[in-house]
């Protein structure tokens, strides 16, 4: 059994694949309660290979819980991921952006893709038709928005995502629920028709825990993956193999 961890922000995302690649077992966790997670994973699972990635400063600890198990989890930049980085300066390039566009390369093969990652901040990755990293855009996310609105303001309220949200706000609340989440959806949108402008044939990829929000709400053909990273980590695994 192979074992992929994406360590984010706030959770922790462990995925079990077999050797069919398809994920077996999923589980999350917040942040602090890895430990018990791992122990149950061992407990019930043959491991044979881990690979995680990171946008927290948190590998290490995970890392050392794996050991504490006698395993020996591999770093990303030990491995071969099988794609030609296009990126100015790849050493600022995060591990979730990289892995990603891995799924998204071993989903879709041969074809224009656009990933939207949509957690904390909303990611877009594109990879060509060749297999390349060519790069992307790094924004707000809805919760981040929210906050912002809140931080730098005396009087706005902390609010969250809202299942109905008219265009024409008629208090001060629905303003800023319209604000944001039209705002952040015809962000989406524009960026996904410029992309379509280039490049025939687009595949466009959702993940991130905001999935689900951003599929339903933009209405075109999105392919939904929540656990492309998970995914990617798998791909990359195999290839090293």
């Amino acid at each position: 059994m192979k074992l992929t961890i994406d360590i984010g922000n706030s959770r922790t995302k462990f995925g079990l694949f077999g050797d069919d690649n398809v994920l077996m077992h999923y589980i999350a966790v917040l942040e602090g309660d890895e430990q018990e997670a791992i122990q149950t994973i061992f407990d019930q699972f043959h491991i044979e290979s881990i690979l995680s990635c990171t946008v927290a400063n948190r590998q290490e600890e995970i890392h050392d819980l794996l050991r504490q198990q006698g395993a020996q989890p591999k770093k990303l930049s030990d491995l071969e991921i099988g794609m030609d980085i296009h990126y100015d300066t790849p050493e600022t390039l995060g591990e979730d952006r990289i892995v990603a566009a891995c799924g998204a390369e071993f989903l879709f093969p041969s074809r224009s893709k656009l990933v939207l990652d949509a957690g904390t901040c909303l990611t877009y990755e594109f990879i060509d038709d060749q297999g390349n990293y060519l790069g992307g855009a790094i924004s707000p996310g809805v919760r981040m928005r929210f906050e912002a609105l809140n931080n730098y303001t005396d009087r706005l309220p902390l609010l969250d995502t809202q299942k109905e949200f008219p265009l024409i706000g008629k208090s001060t609340k629905m303003s800023i629920v319209s604000g944001v989440q039209n705002g952040i959806l015809n962000e989406v949108r524009g960026i996904i028709q410029l992309y379509q402008a280039d490049y025939e044939n687009l595949t466009v990829i959702c993940t991130g825990g905001d999935t689900d929000f951003f599929v339903k709400g933009i209405k075109s053909d999105i392919f939904a993956s929540p656990n492309l990273i998970l995914i990617g980590l798998n791909a990359i695994i195999e290839r090293n193999k």
